[in-house]
């Protein structure tokens, strides 16, 4: 993507949450978006903002010292609206739609399931063996 980006002539970015987890997620992002703002090595932008601490030093750990700093760039060209700014949105309108499954699909299905209850019959629940059943089902 962010070859993609270093061609493309325009670019946008929309996102509900720019740090998803930590500081660290929003690299990439401004790598695409604009590569001037934190640059295009992420070993560079990590030495900056964070100190490596955990087992064996491996694990990125944000400097606060850095925060407006951080914070200026990031918001260099950022729009955020907050959820107080946009709360005349229309209500949620929930509509559930029922579809009938193919036969062959259904036959399928019934087996899956009934497999299923069989293993939890006989006590014999991982699980990975859960999962996968849910995940065939769905």
């Amino acid at each position: 993507m962010h070859r993609i980006g270093d061609k493309a002539r325009y670019k946008l970015l929309l996102t509900g949450t720019v740090i998803t987890n930590h500081e660290r997620d929003v690299f990439s992002q401004y790598r695409f978006l604009n590569p001037a703002i934190f640059g295009t090595s992420f070993y560079t932008f990590r030495n900056r903002y964070f100190d490596m601490g955990g087992y064996g030093n491996h694990t990125p750990i944000f400097r606060r010292q850095m925060t407006d700093e951080f914070l200026q760039k990031l918001h260099s060209i950022a729009f955020r609206v907050t959820k107080a700014e946009c709360m005349d949105l229309p209500a949620v309108t929930e509509e559930v739609r029922t579809v009938e499954m193919e036969a062959s699909a259904a036959k399928i299905y019934g087996k899956i399931e009934a497999e299923s209850y069989a293993e939890l019959a006989e006590s014999e629940v991982t699980t990975v063996n859960i999962l996968t059943r849910i995940l065939r089902l769905s």
